[in-house]
């Protein structure tokens, strides 16, 4: 297998999210989890967990923007994890479905943030 170029660019910015893992069609516990993005753009998200993840796991992300009062919910797929230390892990995750409006533009103009 060949190595793919990313094409998109990212956007380094610590974006405050909350998420949850989906199991079936329902969230798998009441936890929810906090962490603060690594990098982002309109295609999905990278995030420090505290725990593995599976790739093709589903999770349900609210990002919460500084000028917003409620977080602006979206569903993603862990691509990739990998551990960095003892307890810390990083995942890629690829946003599902459209982007909510304002974090799409948000993300194009690395300034609204």
């Amino acid at each position: 297998m060949g190595y793919i170029q990313r094409i998109e660019e990212r956007l380094y910015k610590e974006i405050d999210v909350n998420y949850s893992f989906v199991e079936g069609d329902e969230l798998e516990s009441a936890d929810s989890y906090h962490s603060k993005t690594i990098n982002i753009n309109r295609f999905g998200l990278c995030l420090p967990l505290r725990k593995p993840v599976k790739a093709d796991s589903i999770i349900q992300i609210s990002i919460q923007l500084p000028h917003q009062k409620e977080g602006m919910m979206m569903l993603g797929k862990v691509i990739w994890c990998k551990q960095i230390d003892k307890d810390n892990y990083i995942a890629g995750i690829r946003f599902t479905g459209a982007l909510p409006g304002m974090l799409s533009d948000i993300v194009e103009i690395d300034d609204k943030i």
